[in-house]
Formats: C-alpha cells, sequence, structure tokens
C-alpha cells in the first residue's frame, strides 16, 4: 500500500473532506455521489502525483535519495519503473474524465499536477543543483499548498464555490493547510537522515527533530483553534479528539509516513459523520 502510494491518494481525499467538512459543504450525504466522485479524482490525482514522484520520468532519473531512504520501496521502482509510468499515464488520463465529469476545467487537473511534480522533483538530488524540494523550509510548504490546491479545486467543481465565497473560504482553506504542513513536517522526520546527506534542507534538517515536533504541534493547535472557532462542540471535538491520538501514536513509532498519510482519511470520516450526526 505505500509502495504503490494508495496511503498518500487516501490522504488527499482526508483533505478534500475535512475541508468540505469545516465548510460543511456536505450537507448530510457522507457518501452522496459529489462527495465520491470529487473523492476518486482526488485520489487518482494525487496517487498519480506520488508516483511519478517516485518513478520519474525515467529510469536515469530516479533518486538516489529515495533508495538510501527506503531501499526495498526503491526497487520495486527499479525493477518496475516503466510499467508504473505506463499505470501514471492511465490514470491521470482516467482522472481527467472523471474531472470533466464533474466540471470541465478540472479536467485539465491532472496534468497541472504531472507539470507540478516535474518541477518540484522531476531529477535526481543534487546538493549542487538544488530543486524546489530542496530549498530551505521550502519542502513542507510545496506538499501542504499542493493538498490544498488539489482541495479547493475539486471541492469548487463538486460543490459549486464560486469567487464570491473568497471570504468564507480562507480560514477552510488556512485550516486545512496547517493539518497538511504538520503532517509533511512530522513526515520529514522519517527523511532526516537522507534529506540531510543529499541537500534537501527541510525542517528537521534545518532546526532539529524536537523542534521539528514542535513546529508540527503549533500548527496542528493552530488549525484546532480554526475549528473551534468555526464549529464548536461536538464537531470540533470529532477532528481533535481523534487527531491528537493520532499524533501519540505517531510519536511512538519510528517511522511514521505511512501510519500518518493513511489515519486523515479516518478522521475526516469522523468529523463527517459526527456532523451528519450532531
Amino acid at each position: 500500500m505505500g509502495h504503490l502510494a494508495v496511503w498518500p491518494g487516501l490522504y488527499a481525499v482526508g483533505v478534500l473532506w475535512l475541508l468540505v467538512w469545516i465548510m460543511q459543504r456536505a450537507g448530510g450525504a457522507v457518501l452522496g455521489p459529489e462527495m465520491v466522485l470529487s473523492a476518486l479524482f482526488v485520489f487518482l490525482c494525487a496517487q498519480g502525483g506520488y508516483l511519478l514522484d517516485r518513478a520519474k520520468l525515467s529510469q536515469h532519473r530516479l533518486d538516489p535519495a529515495d533508495r538510501a531512504a527506503l531501499p526495498g520501496r526503491f526497487r520495486v521502482f527499479a525493477t518496475h519503473g516503466r510499467a508504473v509510468r505506463g499505470f501514471v499515464l492511465g490514470e491521470l488520463a482516467v482522472a481527467s474524465v472523471i474531472g470533466a465529469l464533474i466540471s470541465p476545467w478540472l479536467s485539465a487537473v491532472p496534468l497541472g499536477a504531472t507539470v507540478g511534480v516535474v518541477v518540484y522533483a522531476g531529477r535526481p538530488a543534487n546538493p549542487g543543483m538544488p530543486r524546489p524540494k530542496d530549498l530551505a523550509f521550502l519542502k513542507s510548504v510545496f506538499i501542504a499548498t499542493a493538498h490544498t490546491a488539489l482541495a479547493i479545486v475539486a471541492a469548487a467543481g463538486a460543490f459549486g464555490l464560486a469567487l464570491r465565497d473568497a471570504l468564507s473560504v480562507l480560514m477552510p482553506l488556512v485550516f486545512v493547510w496547517l493539518v497538511v504542513f504538520s503532517d509533511a513536517v512530522l513526515c520529514d522526520l522519517d527523511d532526516e537522515p537522507t534529506d540531510r546527506s543529499f541537500g534537501t534542507r527541510s525542517i528537521p534538517v534545518l532546526i532539529g527533530a524536537r523542534r521539528a515536533w514542535g513546529f508540527a504541534l503549533v500548527s496542528m493547535l493552530v488549525a484546532a483553534l480554526i475549528a473551534w472557532s468555526r464549529l464548536g462542540g461536538i464537531n470540533a471535538l470529532s477532528f481533535t479528539l481523534p487527531m491528537t491520538l493520532s499524533l501519540v501514536a505517531a510519536s511512538c513509532v519510528a517511522r511514521r509516513k505511512d501510519l500518518i498519510d493513511a489515519r486523515l482519511l479516518v478522521v475526516a470520516l469522523v468529523c463527517l459523520i459526527a456532523s451528519r450526526t450532531g
């Protein structure tokens, strides 16, 4: 599941559903057609993007940092890279069709996601020629921004958000951005040794693991305060309680990336169900 980027794909669905939840746009239909179709679109875009990040556009572009961080996962892409790239091409084509069914302009989003991945990290790590992801503090910022952007365009297509809603959308966007940013910092703790070796100046590399944890917790705390200020009561508790438990669990394991990716969809479902019953 981790090798094939299933968890990151489901994480992106969790981001979308958290955005829909805090904006109170689900209308009580936790598994309504708009929710399911937009979730499928987001999953395909995110999984395809993550697989492309790992498989690159060609075999000679595979990242030695990935080999050092997760040798088993790297072997999958070193051995089956061509098949993975073919799968990604088909997956993003399907995402374009599904996006067009939701709203015509969404059909272009998978192409934009592909360009974004190639610009972000389309070549191997090289300390002498840093990629955007290698620049100081920006790795987590790029991940948070990409997930938030994908969620907002999917929500706009499925639920009809318009420019007149800009102010009402602002705080929900800040909320989901802070959640993803916090998670991205914690995931970077797993990569800290290889990021340091290959010149990726992530937050844990720059400020250390303990301060990175503090950075992530403050970000999540601000997100929780936004949830309480907007929704309060059982709605906000449905976010803060499972999120707190998951952070405690993440602090108890050596490698936390798959755990963090997998749990957000569960948290989002708890929030949506609580909102419906509350």
